[in-house]
C-alpha cells in the first residue's frame, strides 16, 4: 500500500503556511533572495522518489512540492514559506500543535542535516501513516519536510529505522533547498 496524502498531511501543510500570507512586507524577497531562487533546490528525484508536483507562489513567498514513487510507501511533502514573526521557534510551535492531533504522542528530536543545518523533527501516527515533520530555517524562511510512510495502524510508536530514514531524507532535502539560491 502506498502512502497517501492524508487529510491530516494536507491540513498540516496548509495550516502552517497560512499565517505567512499575513506577514508584513513583500514575502517574495526575503534576505535578498526571491522565492523562485529556491526552485532548483527541489530535486526532480531523491532517494528513489520522483517529484510529482511543484507549485511556486512568489506573491505569497512559498513553494510546495510532493514526491512519491509507484513501488514505495513513502510520500514526501515540502513547503517553503515565510517565518512567523521572524522567528523559527514560532513555526516549530505551530508544527507541534498540528502534529498533536496524531494517535500517539508526538516525539521531538533536534537533528542536524548532513551539511550541519539544524532541524526540529516531530513524529506521530494517524491511522496507518507515520508522519515525521522536520522544520528548518533557511535564509529567513521556514522549510517543512514531511515524510509519511505506512506503519501498523495500531503501532504505539514509529519504528526507529523509519524515523532515522525520515530524518536523513529531510536533512538532504533541507541541504538541497538551502544551497539553491547560492547556485
Amino acid at each position: 500500500m502506498a502512502a497517501r496524502l492524508t487529510g491530516t498531511g494536507l491540513a498540516i501543510l496548509l495550516a502552517l503556511a497560512s499565517p505567512a500570507l499575513a506577514r508584513e512586507g513583500a514575502p517574495n524577497v526575503v534576505e535578498g533572495h526571491p522565492t523562485n531562487a529556491f526552485m532548483p533546490g527541489f530535486p526532480e528525484t531523491i532517494d528513489g522518489l520522483v517529484r510529482e508536483s511543484i507549485q511556486s507562489k512568489p506573491a505569497e513567498g512559498r513553494i510546495v512540492a510532493n514526491y512519491r514513487a509507484p513501488d514505495d510507501n513513502r510520500l514526501v511533502q515540502m513547503l517553503l514559506y515565510a517565518l512567523y514573526d521572524g522567528d523559527i521557534a514560532r513555526n516549530i510551535e505551530r508544527a507541534e500543535a498540528y502534529m498533536a492531533d496524531g494517535e500517539i504522542p508526538v516525539t521531538r528530536a533536534s537533528v542536524t542535516s548532513p551539511a550541519g543545518r539544524k532541524m526540529e523533527c516531530l513524529t506521530t501516527r494517524v491511522d496507518d501513516q507515520g508522519h515525521t515533520l522536520c522544520v528548518a530555517e533557511i535564509l529567513g524562511r521556514a522549510l517543512n519536510v514531511q515524510v509519511s510512510d505506512v506503519v501498523a495502524a495500531d503501532a504505539d510508536a514509529i519504528p526507529d529505522d523509519k524515523i532515522a530514514a525520515a530524518h536523513d531524507l529531510a536533512g538532504r532535502m533541507v541541504d538541497s533547498v538551502s544551497e539553491a539560491p547560492e547556485g
